[in-house]
């Protein structure tokens, strides 16, 4: 929710099929096949974390396919039989309830009954984050309305940018959307490791010309 911005009702009916990897982030298609269907991304933070989880799944003897639910119910790791054939999708009650359990364990949240309205929303506030580090890094005005699944208006009728323009105006937000600081040095590496090999590349190219007018400057 956190680095997508989808809300907390679009997540029980994700499956596996609703993801599709470019470089190194999922593109996530949300509401498939309903008229409030729309696509947004997750971070190379999250894709990982995904990854590591639906891996989980497999070593535990779950036998996952594209229908596979992307977040499924809980389950007990000892009985293999419950693992292989319970096929249940997490509800929203249930991540609801487990973000309860991680905001009081992590003291973000004490026990308080309450019923008065909470300064941060338990759930809506990940797609306010999202909201606030895309305004903060330029993305696209449009491109950010698309990624949050709103509607906008007659500008929707006539602008229609392509998979590779979301996702660069996506990537402008990826570090702080990155929410390990671990993550995010080693995303600035390699980003800088990738400029310096394309660097070289470079010179690589001009030495080779240069080579090539001396050959022929010696020849003659």
């Amino acid at each position: 929710m956190a680095s997508s911005g989808i809300r907390i009702g679009g997540l029980p009916s994700l499956r596996i099929r609703n993801l599709e990897k470019i470089n190194n982030v999922y593109k996530i298609t949300v509401y498939e096949g309903s008229n409030s269907q729309y696509e947004t991304f997750c971070t190379p933070e999250c894709t990982s974390y995904m990854d590591a989880y639906l891996e989980s799944r497999t070593k535990n003897g779950e036998d996952l396919n594209i229908d596979s639910y992307l977040i499924k119910d809980q389950f007990d790791i000892t009985d293999l039989e419950q693992i292989r054939n319970k096929s249940k999708g997490l509800t929203i009650c249930g991540i609801e309830s487990l973000l309860n359990v991680l905001l009081l364990k992590s003291g973000v949240r004490v026990i308080n009954h309450s019923r008065n309205r909470k300064e941060i929303a338990r759930a809506h506030g990940f797609r306010k984050f999202f909201t606030t580090q895309c305004i903060d890094s330029d993305i696209n005005p449009e491109v950010r309305e698309m990624l949050l699944g709103h509607k906008i208006g007659l500008t929707g009728c006539y602008y229609r940018p392509t998979p590779g323009k979301m996702y660069n105006e996506y990537e402008k937000a990826v570090d702080k959307l990155t929410i390990n600081e671990e993550n995010r040095l080693k995303r600035e590496l390699e980003q800088k490791i990738q400029i310096e090999k394309s660097q070289i590349e470079a010179l690589k190219s001009d030495f080779e010309k240069f080579k090539e007018v001396l050959m022929y400057r010696s020849k003659r």
